[in-house]
């Protein structure tokens, strides 16, 4: 099987991370992997790195832009002749279905992984498109809302690689004295502090937690948190919330969390994020939006809550402090389930399977 991945993105975001390991795990299993992608993209550095053969496209500003960079991925598809096209991102999509004007050229199975609606969602719906993979069923009804045959969408959830566990463990001392934690349970999250993120939600529920458990501390990992200062200084629990800012090793502080939350109110299909607090054993409360409730199984891996409710909230993690075996064993359950499901062989044996139903079934 030959495979080229083409995607617009330069930056490190989910979607692209996300490529990267599907390139990577079809390149381990045996395939022929191409990856295309904007010069200086975090994804060709990677695929470098991991052996996985990269090239930069050429420039996609504009629509002249990508119409040269669609002569041009037909020249890179005449010479190394791959069975599958596979593009990601919004550009890397068009480009693809450009080139495919003039006929001979490979099937195009594109990636969606958000859940606004499409700006264009007749390209979804073209023939030219083979196959949509999603990462969530909410992004496949949000595509079928725009008239794109159920048949055509198929669920391919993201992957995690599996946390160093060892690691984490020698790293948790050093972080537990640099972010001041006591030995009262953590309970935190990890994003932006953008609001359809529902950090402040969090910073609500908190008195109503410290209430039931006064030992209680908090951490808020991501960019921008520092705007939550004055409204804990208003609730005068500002001493019990670490801000850390954006941290490279957000997951590592993330290992120390007895309860991970996620209170987002919008836009969440397959959040890596709560990918990786599972992975490390933590239980999660996670708001109902997208995705989630897809990954999140109640009383067992956790607690799903109504969205922008802190009350619901608080009330959702007093559960689980109260009760720190029963959380322990959501930790444990959450952590198996990422490794016999999430994972990037996972990945890329159900996009095998699109492959395979766009290639007929035929001898690969």
């Amino acid at each position: 099987m030959k495979v080229v991945h083409v995607t617009s993105s330069g930056n490190r975001s989910g979607g692209t991370r996300q490529a990267f390991l599907l390139a990577r795990a079809q390149r381990e299993a045996g395939y022929d992997v191409h990856v295309l992608a904007p010069g200086g993209a975090a994804i060709l550095r990677w695929a470098q790195e991991e052996g996985v053969r990269a090239r930069p496209l050429p420039d996609l500003s504009g629509v002249r832009g990508q119409w040269a960079a669609s002569r041009w991925l037909r020249q890179v598809v005449r010479d190394a002749r791959p069975d599958v096209v596979h593009a990601h991102h919004t550009k890397g999509h068009n480009v693809a279905l450009l080139a495919t004007f003039g006929g001979g050229f490979p099937p195009v199975v594109a990636n969606r992984g958000v859940l606004f609606r499409p700006e264009f969602p007749a390209k979804f719906r073209s023939r030219r498109t083979a196959a949509v993979i999603t990462n969530s069923r909410a992004v496949k009804r949000v595509l079928e809302g725009c008239r794109i045959p159920g048949g055509k969408v198929h669920v391919v959830y993201n992957a995690r690689v599996p946390a160093d566990r060892e690691g984490l463990l020698r790293s948790a001392p050093g972080l537990r004295e640099e972010l001041r934690l006591g030995d009262g349970p953590v309970v935190g999250a990890v994003s932006s502090a953008r609001p359809e993120k529902g950090m402040q939600f969090l910073v609500e529920a908190a008195p109503e937690i410290l209430r039931r458990h006064p030992g209680a501390q908090f951490v808020l990992v991501g960019a921008g948190t520092e705007r939550f200062v004055p409204r804990l200084e208003a609730l005068g629990i500002r001493e019990r919330f670490r801000l850390p800012g954006h941290r490279a090793d957000a997951v590592a502080i993330m290992s120390l969390f007895d309860v991970f939350a996620l209170s987002s109110v919008d836009m969440e299909s397959c959040p890596n994020v709560l990918l990786e607090a599972m992975d490390v054993g933590v239980p999660v409360v996670g708001s109902g939006v997208g995705g989630v409730p897809e990954i999140v199984e109640p009383g067992r891996t956790g607690l799903i809550v109504p969205r922008g409710e802190p009350g619901a909230l608080a009330a959702a993690v007093n559960e689980i402090l109260s009760l720190p075996d029963r959380g322990r064993d959501m930790g444990e359950a959450g952590r198996r389930k990422i490794s016999e499901r999430f994972t990037p062989e996972h990945k890329c044996q159900k996009t095998l399977e699109v492959y395979d139903r766009v290639l007929g079934g035929a001898d690969r």
